[in-house]
């Protein structure tokens, strides 16, 4: 995963569908985040995903909650999806 900003707008790139699909279900039920689109990125080695958050969205907020999850949770997600 990867957490940075395009044009002042917070984004998160994730690979693979059900590591979105997770963390995408953890960010709305545990911190009440749900973001604006999604959008699909070309890549040769998974299905990329990058999700785009509005300005009420705080960096803060989302790398405290994404903290919650392990090196070794994400690991096991994307391996189980191989």
């Amino acid at each position: 995963m990867k957490l940075h900003k395009i044009n002042d707008q917070l984004v998160l790139d994730i690979d693979t569908y059900e590591l979105t699909d997770i963390i995408d279900d953890y960010l709305t039920e545990e911190g009440g985040i749900v973001y604006e689109f999604l959008q699909e990125l070309p890549s040769e080695e998974y299905r990329t995903f990058r999700l785009f958050f509005n300005e009420k969205c705080s960096e803060t907020q989302l790398i405290q909650l994404l903290e919650n999850f392990t090196d070794n949770e994400l690991i096991d997600i994307v391996k189980f999806q191989s």
